[in-house]
């Protein structure tokens, strides 16, 4: 459900069923898929920037919103009712995709792996 909708969701026997089980409804997907990392990264994000770095794949980044999207956050848009806002959830989603793209362009360039068949 999107949060915060006046939608109305119809639960189904399965759904529900789901929801009193003991399935859980969110996990890392480091559980989903069974690997030993190789790298870890962490990152953060404000209303004004974002930035991440990986000490194993030995990579920083930072960037600086424009203006256009500072002026579209809750620094300056207080009440979102224009309909303009722009989430610090999508903020975040900005974060994850950068790294991941600075994790892809290190081992592809550095050719890190950690396979034991690749040379």
């Amino acid at each position: 459900m999107v949060y915060k909708t006046p939608l109305r969701y119809r639960i189904n026997k399965t759904l529900e069923a789901e929801r009193e089980s003991n399935i859980p409804w969110r996990t890392k997907l480091g559980r989903v898929i069974l690997r030993t990392p190789f790298g870890q990264q962490f990152e953060d994000v404000s209303l004004l920037a974002d930035g991440g770095f990986s000490i194993n794949l030995r990579f920083v980044w930072q960037l600086y919103f424009p203006d256009e999207v500072v002026k579209r956050t809750l620094l300056h848009n207080r009440d979102g009712g224009n309909g303009q806002l722009i989430s610090i959830n999508i903020l975040e989603f900005v974060v994850v995709v950068t790294s991941y793209a600075a994790t892809y362009i290190v081992i592809t360039n550095e050719h890190i792996t950690d396979d034991a068949n690749v040379q």
